[in-house]
């Protein structure tokens, strides 16, 4: 029997970037699933899924990722937690800084190298 595939969310407003990251992340092997917003995600999660990793932006509508990073925390602390931001209007050190003192567990700054997003995701969900 093969190897299951890991489970990955991807949280993004942006429908290009989660298509992009969703078709990189099932190239890499993994199985995915999106979310528009962090409210979307929290939903997902309390249905039952369990991601290996959850891959999200900070500035969206409704529920933005930090207040999604402390909730995930709260309630699914052994979910791994990629932060990604391209700053909006205030400095993109400032945000990923703030996510990751809400708990995740790594960060990258828009636009990232698709390397160096695959070489977080894989440690992340060794």
């Amino acid at each position: 029997m093969p190897p299951q595939r890991k489970h990955v969310l991807v949280v993004d407003d942006n429908e290009f970037i989660r298509l992009l990251l969703k078709e990189n992340l099932e190239d890499c092997g993994y199985n995915v699933a999106l979310a528009v917003n962090g409210e979307d995600a929290i939903h997902y999660l309390d249905k039952g899924h369990t991601p290996v990793l959850i891959v999200t932006d900070i500035m969206m509508p409704k529920k933005q990722g930090i207040e999604m990073i402390e909730e995930v925390r709260a309630k699914h602390p052994h979910v791994k937690v990629l932060a990604i931001s391209g700053g909006g209007a205030t400095r993109v050190g400032d945000i990923l800084a703030r996510a990751q003192a809400a708990g995740s567990d790594a960060v990258l700054a828009k636009p990232f190298n698709m390397n160096d997003f695959e070489a977080t995701v894989t440690r992340l969900t060794r």
